[in-house]
């Protein structure tokens, strides 16, 4: 009768990942061809080459939870429940995987980051760069003003004021002013009806 994988690697039908691993590295070192001695017959490297093929074969299946699956259906082994040993082995590999993972994540999100920071600084150096050699070239091409030498040292005269008509203009006022000033007096003068001659005489604002 054909031994079973279990066999191959003289473990347990319910030995771990673990477990199986160990016993293959075993296997394999007995079973290794380079192990026989130099002397022996071709049946004997025949045998000890198909041994080891069986230890290499029995873990690539057992080694794979699908595989081991399948095998285990197909050959009616029956696993027992999981004990606290293989429960406690599959927590600390679940909790060695997130922590992989989580480092993965953190190792992940800081090299984003500093690729972020290197752009936004080439960005800001750029940005300087435009703006400097947008100053210079306005400064460049401003023309340059002409000193002035004729200034005049002495403060011209005020404009003295006009009577006109009778009436009295101040040109320090606005023209709108004046004007409007001068109409007034004019209708207040129709008013009164006042006489030819008191026109001549100068309005005093």
């Amino acid at each position: 009768m054909e031994p079973t994988l279990y066999q191959v690697l003289d473990i347990e039908t319910f030995a771990t990942t673990e477990e199986i691993r160990h016993a293959y590295k075993q296997k394999a070192l007995e079973t290794h061809p380079d192990k026989l001695d130099p002397a022996a017959g071709e049946d004997e490297k025949r045998e000890a080459k198909q041994r080891f093929v069986q230890v290499r074969e029995a873990f690539e299946v057992l080694s794979d939870p699908l595989k081991r699956r399948a095998y285990d259906f197909r050959n009616g082994i029956t696993r027992p429940p999981l004990s606290r040993q293989t429960t406690d082995e599959l927590s600390r590999n679940v909790e060695r995987i997130m922590k992989e993972r989580q480092a993965w994540a953190h190792r992940q999100e800081e090299m984003h980051r500093r690729r972020l920071e290197e752009i936004r600084e080439r960005l800001r150096k750029a940005r300087e760069e435009a703006e400097t050699a947008s100053v210079q070239q306005e400064t460049s091409t401003m023309p340059t003003e002409e000193p002035i030498t004729d200034v005049p040292t002495t403060v011209p005269e005020p404009i003295p004021p006009l009577v006109l008509d009778g009436i009295f203009i101040d040109f320090k006022l606005k023209p709108d002013i004046e004007w409007e000033r001068r109409r007034q007096i004019v209708q207040q003068r129709r008013a009164e009806r006042i006489s030819p001659t008191m026109r001549q005489e100068v309005v005093q604002p």
